[in-house]
């Protein structure tokens, strides 16, 4: 699979998004992100995904997780060890169940929507400030697509998208070079 054809066609992607959503707005790449990492999952159900993203503004659904869950998920992931290793050290269980609730649909699910609205966070372990943000990003990018939905044909436009996507014949790749090429991507392209 060349990759040029890959990443020219994110970019395309990019662009007619631009045409629903403000030029500042931030879930441009995230948008393309997920619907690449669906596409590459064989999940046809973006509309749905899209849909239900707003669970994550519910963190309280993972906060009743064991203790030893918890600190397992802190401690088995060396960026988070070391971020955490005051909380961890003095058991500070509260902080840590409310930390897991925002950063795990992320670094333990692996959401792409998510994933790549914090990546530049995730990547520089800026996970405490992944947490302070979280509400707050979330719900602007959510707004950003509900108005883009007001458009009768922004659901027809991401399918063009995510029909591409499947057609480019990239199931045969592996998810983290697809993964990898799209955070390249973002980070050239400058969006979030």
């Amino acid at each position: 699979m060349d990759e040029r054809k890959i990443l020219n066609f994110f970019r395309q992607a990019a662009v007619i998004l631009r045409d629903f959503l403000p030029p500042s707005a931030s879930v441009i790449g995230p948008l393309v992100y997920a619907l690449a990492v669906w596409g590459l999952k064989q999940q046809a159900s973006y509309r749905e995904k899209i849909d239900s993203l707003k669970v994550w503004l519910l963190p309280e659904i993972l906060v009743h997780k064991p203790d030893d869950f918890i600190l397992n998920f802190f401690a088995s992931n060396e960026a988070l060890k070391q971020a955490y290793q005051d909380e961890i050290a003095a058991s500070d269980l509260k902080t840590l169940h409310q930390h897991f609730a925002v950063l795990y649909p992320l670094l333990g699910l692996q959401d792409p929507f998510l994933e790549a609205l914090f990546w530049p966070e995730i990547e520089c372990g800026n996970f405490k400030e992944i947490v302070a943000q979280y509400k707050p990003k979330v719900e602007k990018a959510l707004q950003e697509i509900k108005a883009a939905e007001a458009r009768e044909d922004f659901w027809p436009a991401l399918g063009r998208i995510f029909s591409g996507l499947v057609e480019l014949g990239w199931q045969a790749l592996s998810e983290g070079e697809v993964r990898s090429w799209l955070k390249q991507w973002l980070k050239d392209q400058g969006i979030q």
